[in-house]
């Protein structure tokens, strides 16, 4: 099954559209030499529009990721 599967199978499973909008966060990480190893991280925002995929910039950090993330939710 597919990532995008996945997530909408998920997201399906909410029993009330009452419910606020909730944000899947995931951090992506591959096998290393010297363990595991960070290579990047997405956010998948449902909105009244549909659903928007944000995928963390290569340089940008987490905190940085993350003000964006609750900005896009509140606009």
């Amino acid at each position: 099954m597919k990532l995008n599967d996945r997530l909408t199978k998920i997201e399906g499973l909410q029993r009330s559209a009452m419910l606020p909008a909730i944000t899947l966060m995931r951090i992506i990480y591959e096998p290393s030499e010297t363990g595991p190893r960070e290579v990047g991280a997405f956010a998948r925002i449902r909105s009244k529009a549909g659903y928007t995929t944000m995928w963390r910039g290569k340089n940008e950090c987490q905190n940085n990721f993350e003000a964006r993330i609750e900005f896009h939710r509140l606009h």
